[in-house]
């Protein structure tokens, strides 16, 4: 923050039943889906969206094989097996949240435990649905750019990239499961690199995103807009 390292901790509070974080220099605390203080010296900012992607464990290790992961031998007992979040985009379905949210993250464009991967460009903010069944594409133009957001029923998962590459624009489309590149007939990863075809080994630049529940995203950007396919 303008130069500042933040070193950020848990502090097992919940805003619009989301997590809220806080940083050790300051003692701000920090609404995690919108990047933003809203307590404390820093209330206000907000931090910059990076690019990033939400993917499940054999996704990630297809495409980048040689990751090391944290030991679980922590010196602390705790079953790593059991996902703690396992059930609270049901939950939140059903009007059970872990803690009350406002009217703002009642948004009925979707269930409010869809998972969405939300991006920013410009003034322009869209929110794409990731479906837990099949595999999708969307196309879509913002801010004057061109995107494409590809997204696999494994998690979901999801990930935001350009869709412009060395100034030419790529239609891609969805077959055998598989996201191709209709000019090239070449095949793409959800890391957004090239896999197969003339294209093997280019990758497409991504976009800052955000992967979360719709109740946590349209709560945090309640003007963001639902993008098209």
């Amino acid at each position: 923050m303008d130069g500042d390292e933040l070193i950020f901790g848990n502090t097992s509070a919940l805003y619009e039943s989301d997590m809220v974080m806080l940083d050790y220099e300051t003692g701000s605390y920090w609404w995690q889906v919108a990047g933003q203080a809203i307590v404390g010296e820093l209330a206000g900012e907000k931090l910059r969206v990076l690019p990033s992607r939400m993917a499940t464990w054999a996704e990630w290790r297809e495409t980048h094989p040689n990751t090391l992961v944290l030991s679980r031998d922590t010196g602390f007992a705790r079953n790593y097996e059991q996902d703690p979040f396992l059930d609270i985009g049901e939950l939140a379905n059903q009007g059970r949240f872990i803690f009350p949210v406002s009217g703002k993250a009642l948004d009925n464009r979707l269930n409010p435990g869809d998972k969405v991967i939300s991006i920013q460009l410009g003034e322009e903010m869209r929110a794409y649905l990731l479906d837990p069944e099949t595999p999708r594409i969307y196309q879509d133009q913002v801010d004057g750019r061109r995107i494409v957001i590809f997204s696999t029923p494994g998690g979901p998962s999801g990930s935001a990239f350009f869709a412009d590459l060395d100034s030419d624009e790529h239609t891609f489309i969805l077959e055998d499961g598989k996201f191709w590149d209709e000019a090239t007939g070449s095949i793409w990863d959800l890391s957004g690199q090239a896999i197969k075809g003339s294209l093997a080994g280019t990758q497409l630049e991504a976009i800052p995103s955000k992967v979360s529940f719709w109740f946590a995203i349209v709560a945090a950007e309640p003007g963001i807009e639902l993008g098209s396919r």
